[in-house]
């Protein structure tokens, strides 16, 4: 929901006579919401002292708007393409791999991002935390294989799980069963995301109507 414009107005505007210590704290020339607050954060994390006039409250208001600004942008389904598009073909293409029976792919891959990747990430994904990520979160996708289906190499038989900072949840947009969600509902539920010009995507996409057909 929207931060309640009166309570966040008066510490903001208050930025003006930071201007000099706020290029000084986020190391830019012309320093944004998120580089003054990234930059706030980490110097109240490790107890450093804070520029004039910053107090407790203000630093308080000021990632509640910064948070905020972020969910609100990343809300829109192309924001969230452009800023995180390219990515979510290069998850999707392996969660596609795997259930589409490519033994020679890894059986776990670690891919490092930032806080600002996961909020267009999970906003894409319909899953609005509203809470700026914290250190060292984890966003998990597994895929499982259901081996008593008729055919269990098939896409039909295997299933995404999710997970969060080891916490399971489900899309709120898709059909699940037992907290997991079968690939080809994961697939259509999420392939919005996917770049209208990557090759990548066009082919995942074929794969999953021919798929479907079959099924």
């Amino acid at each position: 929901d929207p931060a309640p414009a009166d309570e966040l107005l008066e510490p903001i505007t208050a930025l003006s006579a930071l201007e000099q210590q706020a290029r000084f704290v986020s190391g830019s020339p012309s320093p944004s919401w998120t580089h003054l607050a990234d930059g706030l954060r980490c110097r109240a994390r490790h107890n450093l002292p804070m520029p004039p006039g910053v107090t407790p409250l203000f630093l308080d208001h000021l990632i509640r708007y910064t948070t905020w600004r972020w969910w609100q942008l990343f809300k829109d389904e192309e924001a969230c393409r452009e800023g995180i598009g390219a990515l979510w073909s290069d998850v999707l293409s392996r969660l596609s791999a795997a259930a589409h029976g490519d033994r020679s792919q890894p059986k776990m891959e670690l891919i490092a991002g930032h806080d600002s990747t996961q909020i267009p990430l999970l906003s894409g994904l319909r899953v609005y935390a509203g809470k700026w990520p914290v250190y060292n979160q984890l966003l998990v996708f597994e895929v499982w294989r259901d081996a008593d289906a008729p055919d269990p190499a098939s896409p039909d038989a295997h299933y995404v799980r999710l997970r969060l900072n080891h916490e399971d949840f489900v899309l709120p947009h898709c059909p699940a069963s037992h907290g997991m969600h079968r690939f080809p509902d994961f697939f259509a539920a999420t392939s919005a995301l996917l770049p209208a010009d990557c090759p990548a995507a066009a082919g995942m996409r074929e794969a999953a109507a021919a798929a479907t057909a079959v099924v």
